[in-house]
């Protein structure tokens, strides 16, 4: 059964093609989202945009060769909104070919999300034609909520953007 080593979700990162070291840059570890007037909302949204990468160790007792399937998921703190509890957006494939093994998803746009909460991105294993996931690893993120400055309180948005 693979082992968790790392999940890690930034905003981007970088591979040496010489020596396959990974490096990652501005960690994602909360989310700001400001709170909109229903008005604003459709113009508001841009999606939240990450570099999710996990690493899984190969366990004794795997056969060489041996596929496994993973998921990448969202598990938003919705409770109740009109917005899905789960969103899942990487099924890779992979077999180990040395010890560890990286599965990257370079640019994951997510939905819109209600907060404030723990977003938690997930990453499962299983073996490939197998129903049960063998393992997971978990990565959190902060959701905050937060009230935009200035006159009007969130009335002056220029560029159609709200941080998120």
């Amino acid at each position: 059964m693979p082992r968790p080593v790392y999940l890690l979700c930034s905003q981007s990162g970088a591979i040496d093609e010489t020596s396959n070291a990974i490096s990652f840059f501005n960690l994602i570890e909360e989310v700001k989202r400001f709170k909109i007037p229903k008005k604003h909302l459709a113009s508001a949204f841009r999606p939240l945009a990450m570099r999710v990468v996990a690493c899984w160790m190969n366990a004794d007792g795997d056969a060489p060769g041996q596929v496994f399937e993973a998921q990448f998921a969202a598990k938003y703190p919705n409770k109740g909104e009109e917005l899905p509890d789960e969103y899942i957006f990487s099924t890779p494939a992979f077999s180990f070919k040395t010890v560890y093994h990286r599965l990257i998803a370079p640019v994951v746009e997510l939905p819109p999300f209600a907060g404030p909460g723990i977003l938690w991105i997930e990453c499962r294993v299983r073996r490939q034609g197998e129903q049960d996931w063998l393992a997971k690893q978990e990565y959190p993120i902060q959701l905050i909520d937060v009230t935009p400055s200035g006159p009007g309180g969130g009335e002056n948005i220029k560029d159609g953007s709200a941080d998120q």
